[in-house]
Order: structure tokens, then sequence, then C-alpha cells
């Protein structure tokens, strides 16, 4: 190295002026700094004491105190106005408005449509209730792949599953002159219905046993047909009643049949109820064509779960492995039931043609007169299943909210059949939609008002079992926070929209609808569809689905809102193999522009009560809809009630004015109530200034006031004893059909005490409601 070159760093020789080690440097380097502060200061002292000689440090640091308050009184002054809305979404720090939260809503899902996508994933692996593991997992990873937090919840629940069943047609010497299969045709077109893995056909909650009699044929098994039979002197007892889809829920045909001496019951699906779209009119059955597949299968649940759903051995309370059990038997059939289809059911029929009684019955079976029978031939039904408790896994996730209240939105998973395309798998595939559209929004900045749960529910095909036990399980949380419950099922299976709801929703469903474009035009909107439909007609909950719990048990206002068939489409194949991908594709929705718009609605409702400030439930329209469908009641008392006594102050009609009365005062109590929620929402986007802040306190007060009253309105309803032979149906306005079960029925406490003719039973009923709408009345007077 050259002499006059140096080294870059400083060698171990260093000079012995020079720090050796870097703490010294830097402690040197501090030093200096000080001084130089204390130097700069002291000539600030100096220049001051030099040019303003009379000030002091006191002076000094009062006028420094001074200038700064003067500061900040001036930008206090001049600080934006803000409303109580703007602020909630500033203390949560959500980044998006209402109104630009829906709007990107919509757009995600207008960019795009994976719908297609997730159903082919729900339909080709087998998810009956408590199996499934990998669409369980698919679900769970789906929704954490969109940015939230999933977890499962598990339920031991008492359930069966299949082992073996038969039916066998003997003729009057036992032999055996036909064996049904009760399995559905093969076909090349549609791989799910070939799956290996097909789930026989069989009766959930259907009794064991192995029974040979003579057999009657009892049409839809309505308490109508029943007491026709009666009527007409036909022998029903120690009988296999052969019974026919359609008109009223499988478990209440299964119970009638048992209450009228059935010892073992067949249902099939008759075409004929298909209304147009039949091979008799001429159309080709599926998979060739529109009309029902002869040999399709309807499997499904007999349990009673129009009186209680969930397991029958745990009711009101969650299901736990080490948790007490009750005897089911009040609550599922005693003898044994099997599905079969049309076509093999055929041979069994012709055998009662022109025996017994007719009553106009009508069907679609070739050399049957539907006589009633009893037959000259025998059948042998033989139905065993393994009844243990099992668990059951529901997957869920949580968008936290600012405020308390929640808004529920579930759909359940399990399914009859691999494919279960239309139930449930397009409205599984439409949650995960809205669940990708949601994850857009919190990228986007956006936190949710109220909290948003959503819920994918197992074991409802069995009988609400997920849904039930979670609402038994969380009943305090559930009833003290969430303000309404939205349920996919059926997501799509036609073209006419469907929807049923507590009146407290209708304006929400109607509003909202406004704003989704049908088909993607952009001058006709879902509800301009809807209108030209039905009139924007909403039907009462009945049963059958996930939201029994929350309305019926819990009194949480609730909707299902779903695609049906509008009579002229291709029929849903229900809870059979040709309920599939195949069919969806090929002749309901074949670019999944329904799903699409399903997703888009569902979705915005639900952001529409979330966002909402005060949430407006329209407390009038309840009331009058109470009001009316009370009238319908009134019209069908005898005479001869009127002027029973009722009790010991009062005839019967004295009580039916008092509760007129309550009503009238009820209706106009709500319309001030509503009058004041329209009020308090315009008043969410008033801009004040900061000074006036005591202004938003207040108004967030009275709308949480009024909020907690509204969300009790409906909770008020629920009456501790429930419904006579029904103790968890506790809502006395709302309940499914006792005698019908997919139906709803409104005040069905009055309406069965009048189906039965029992004066006092009614009576006692009236004063039930009569209470319960003077509570509820106190609660919607806002001067109380």
């Amino acid at each position: 190295m050259s002499d006059d070159l140096q080294p870059l760093l400083p060698s171990n020789n260093s000079s012995p002026n020079r720090p050796n080690r870097r703490g010294e440097y830097n402690r040197a380097r501090s030093a200096s700094a000080v001084s130089a502060i204390s130097t700069s200061i002291e000539s600030v002292k100096e220049f001051i004491k030099d040019n303003w000689p009379s000030l002091t440090t006191q002076k000094f640091v009062a006028g420094l105190v001074w200038a700064i308050l003067a500061v900040v009184i001036f930008n206090l002054i001049f600080l934006p106005r803000t409303s109580l809305g703007r602020d909630y979404r500033r203390i949560h720090f959500s980044k998006l408005s209402k109104v630009e939260t829906q709007r990107l809503f919509l757009k995600s899902l207008a960019d795009q449509n994976n719908a297609g996508e997730y159903l082919y994933n729900y339909t080709h692996s087998p998810h009956l209730t408590g199996e499934g593991d990998d669409l369980t997992q698919f679900t769970f990873d789906k929704f954490k792949e969109f940015g939230f937090k999933p977890y499962k919840e598990k339920y031991q629940v008492w359930y069966n599953k299949h082992i073996a069943n038969g039916i066998k047609l003997l003729n009057p010497d036992d032999d055996i002159i036909y064996e049904p299969t009760l399995q559905e045709d093969e076909f090349p077109e549609d791989k799910a219905a070939n799956n290996s893995n097909v789930i026989p056909a069989f009766h959930a909650y259907s009794a064991n046993g192995n029974v040979t009699a003579k057999f009657i044929y009892a049409n839809y098994g309505s308490l109508e047909d029943y007491n026709q039979l009666k009527k007409a002197g036909v022998d029903t007892k120690d009988k296999i009643h052969i019974i026919r889809y359609n008109k009223l829920f499988r478990g209440l045909k299964v119970k009638h049949a048992e209450k009228a001496g059935a010892i073992g019951v067949l249902i099939y699906t008759d075409p004929y109820d298909d209304g147009e779209v039949t091979v008799k009119n001429g159309y080709e059955a599926y998979p060739k064509g529109r009309a029902r597949n002869p040999s399709s299968i309807q499997r499904g649940s007999v349990g009673y779960f129009t009186d209680q759903p969930g397991d029958p051995t745990t009711p009101g309370y969650a299901s736990f492995k080490l948790g007490k059990r009750e005897d089911p038997s009040p609550y599922i059939p005693g003898i044994p039931s099997v599905p079969i289809s049309y076509k093999e059911v055929i041979p069994i029929l012709q055998t009662l043609d022109g025996l017994g009684s007719k009553f106009g019955w009508r069907g679609d079976v070739d050399d049957y007169d539907y006589s009633t029978g009893p037959s000259e031939f025998t059948i042998n039904l033989y139905n065993e299943q393994d009844y243990q408790i099992r668990p059951i896994t529901n997957v869920l996730y949580v968008i936290p909210g600012l405020l308390n209240e929640k808004v529920f939105i579930g759909n359940h998973r399990d399914s009859w059949t691999t494919s279960g395309a239309g139930d449930p798998g397009s409205g599984s595939a439409i949650l995960l939609e809205i669940t990708r559209a949601f994850g857009e929004l919190i990228k986007k900045g956006w936190k949710p008002l109220r909290t948003i749960v959503v819920a994918s529910w197992d074991g409802e095909e069995f009988g609400m079992l997920g849904s039930t036990e979670y609402g038994e399980y969380h009943k305090r949380d559930l009833s003290n926070n969430v303000i309404s419950y939205l349920n996919l099922d059926m997501g799509v299976i036609g073209n006419k929209l469907q929807v049923d709801s507590n009146p407290l929703l209708d304006h929400f469903l109607i509003e909202s609808s406004k704003y989704i474009p049908f088909d993607n035009a952009s001058d006709f909107t879902l509800h301009d569809y809807w209108k030209e439909q039905s009139n924007n007609s909403i039907d009462i909950l009945g049963a059958g689905s996930d939201f029994t719990v929350f309305q019926h048990h819990l009194g949480i206002p609730s909707c299902m809102v779903y695609f049906n068939n509008n009579g002229s489409q291709s029929p849903l194949n229900t809870h059979s193999n040709y309920d599939s991908y195949h069919w969806i594709k090929n002749f309901v929705d074949p670019e999944f522009k329904l799903h699409n718009t399903l997703a888009k609605y569902f979705g915005f409702l639900a952001l529409s009560i979330s966002e909402n400030e005060v949430f407006e439930y329209k407390i009038a329209h309840y009331s009058l809809q109470i009001s009316k469908f009370f009238n319908q009641i009134k019209s069908k008392i005898p005479q001869d009630w009127l002027n029973k006594q009722a009790d010991k102050h009062h005839r019967l009609y004295e009580l039916i004015e008092q509760l007129e009365s309550i009503l009238g005062e009820f209706y106009l109590a709500a319309k001030e109530f509503d009058k004041t929620e329209v009020e308090l929402q315009k008043q969410i986007s008033i801009d004040y200034p900061w000074f006036k802040i005591y202004k938003k306190i207040q108004l967030a007060i009275n709308i949480k006031l009024l909020g907690n009253r509204a969300k009790q309105i409906d909770r008020t309803f629920l009456h501790k004893d429930g419904l006579k032979n029904r103790p968890w149906m506790k809502h006395i306005i709302l309940a499914p059909d006792r005698d019908n079960g997919y139906q709803g029925d409104v005040l069905p406490g009055l309406h069965e005490a009048l189906k039965d003719g029992d004066f006092l039973e009614f009576v006692k009923w009236i004063k039930i409601v009569k209470d319960k709408l003077k509570i509820a009345s106190y609660k919607a007077n806002i001067s109380h």
C-alpha cells in the first residue's frame, strides 16, 4: 500500500485525543449539544432583556398561554360541523357512509358472479346431517379466505342413521308378487345422481319396525281426508296407509295416520300435484325434459318439528354430550314410515282399484281410480334405523359493529342427497357470494354500524337441529341483542320471488328491492319484477326452516326469501338425487343470474338494517295485520258463543270489544312510535357545531331508548307456557299452522280453539292476547 494512502476507518492505534470507544464518542456529542442549546437560550434571554426590559418571566409565560388559548379557541370556532351519523362512523373508524357501503356492495356483485362455481362445489359431495366434513371445511375456508375469522360450534344431538328398509307386496296366499327397489334411476347426463355415495331413501326420526298388514289410500293424509274416511266407514285401524306428498308437512301426515290407527306409512309424490309440467301433459321427464322423473323419491324428516324443532330429547335447552335427556316420544312418530317413488308405488296402488270408497280424489296413476280400499293384498314394511347421540357442526363468523344490536343471516349446509342443488346448495352459494362482497367492503374500510353474524347451519333437514340448539344455548344474548334474523334456504328453485316475513320487517323487504337491478337492467328493478308477479305480496312465516327458533321461540323478527317455482316451471325434485347442479344449470338458472340477484337483494337487506342508525320497525303496520287476522277469526265465531258467559263479569262479546279497543290503542301508539323513528332518523344527518355536542348526545340517547322499546315489541308476544300442546312455540301472534305445518298461522291460540270448538279455550286466549296487546301498546306509547 502506498505511503500517502490513509485507511478509511481508524486503526486500533488511534490518536490519544480521539475517543477509542463509541460510547465515549456519543457522550462527547451529547455534551456538545447541551452546551449549544444552553448558549442559544442565553442568547434569547439577552435579546429579550435588551429589547423588552420590562418583560418578566411570569409575563412571558402568561402571554404564551393566552396565545395558545387564542389559537385553540379560533380552531374550535371554525371546527367542521358534524352529524351524529358521521360521528358514529368516525368513532368506529369506518371509512364508508351507508350509501357508499350499499353502492360498493352491489358493485362487487355486479362485477363478479361466482355462484355457479360455489354451487358446483356444494353439489358433488355427500353432506347429510352430521356428515360432509369436506364441505364443512370448504365453508370454513371460504369464510376465512374472504377476510373473516370463522369458528365452529358443535352440538351432540340424538338422531338416526339408515341401516335398512324395504317394502313387499304380498297376495292373499302371502306370496311376494312385487318388491320395489326404493332407488332412483341413474342417468349419464347427471353425474351427481349417479354418485356411488347416493344416500338411501329413508325418513329422519321414523320408528323402527317390521309390520305386515292390508293397506288403504289416505290421499294427502290431512285431517280433512281422515274425516272423510271416518264418515265413510273406511277401516283405517291396523292398516298400512299410503299417502301422497304435498299440501302439508310429511311429519303431520304420519302423525294423523298414527292417530287414525295406522301401523305403518308409505309416502310417494304424485306428479298430478306438479300442475302443468307433467309427463301426461306432454312434457318429457327429467333429465331430457322439465317434468318430474317418475323414479324420484322425496326423503325427509317426519319428526314433529311443527310442535318443537331441534333435538327431541332436549326440548328447550341445548344438546351436549353429558347434558340431561328426556323421552322423545311426544315429538316423533311411533310407527315406521318409508318414502317411495311414483314409479314404484303404481303396482301397489293399482291393486286398490275399485275397492272401498271414492271421494273424487284425483291423480296421475293409470288403472287406478283413487279408491280408498282396504286392500285384498298385504304389504310388508320393514324399517331399521340406528339412533345415537352424534355431533353436528355449525360454522359462523362475526363482523363486529359499534352498536350492540345484531343482524343475523343464516343458511343450512346439510342436504338429503349428494347434490341438493336447490335445497340448500343455491342458498349456500348465495351466502358465500354475500360473504365475498362483505369481504370486499372490509378491504375498503367498512365496519358495520351493527354487528352482523353469519351462520352456516348443520342438521336443518332432520328438524332444524343446528339452528335450534344454537338458539337455545345462546338464548340470552340473542334475546337481548338480535333485531332480525334473515334466512336463506332454497335460494333458487324457480323464478317467482317468494317472501315470507314477520310484518315488522315488511318495509325493509319492499324498500330494499327498489335498489336491486333485475337482469342487469338500468330501469327495471327487483321491486318492479316482484310487483308484476304478485303485487309485492308477503306471506306469513310457517315452519320448516332455520328461522323457527328465532321467530317462534325467541320473538326475533325474521324473514325468508327465495325464488320459487311459478307453477309452469320444472318442479323441484325435493330431497331427490335429481335436485342437482345439472337440473339448476339446464332448467332453472343457466347463467346464475337469479342467484346473483338474490345475493344482491339479501345482502342489501342486511345492510339496510345494520347501517340504519334508527332501526325502523313499522309497528303500526304490524298492529293493522294483527287486527286484520283477528277480524277474520271474529267472522267465524259461532253466534251462540257471543252471549255466553265468559267469566264472572263478562260475556264473550264484551271481551271481544275490549280486545278491539286495545288493538285501536295499540295502533294509535304505534303510529306515533313510527313517526318518532322517522323524525329521529332525519336528525341523524343534521350537522351541529362542537359546542352543541349535548344535542348529539341527547339524540343518541333517544335513539337508544326508542330502539330498546322497539326491540321488545315482538318479545312481548311470547307466552311463557307456549301454545296448547306446543309449549316450545312461545309466540302468540305467529306460529306454524298446527294441522298443516309449512303454512303460517296468525293468532294460533284463538284459531285452534275455534277449530276445536272449545269455548273455554277461546276465552282463555282472548284474555292472553288482550293482556299481551296491552303491554305492547304501553311499550309503543312514547309518552310513558
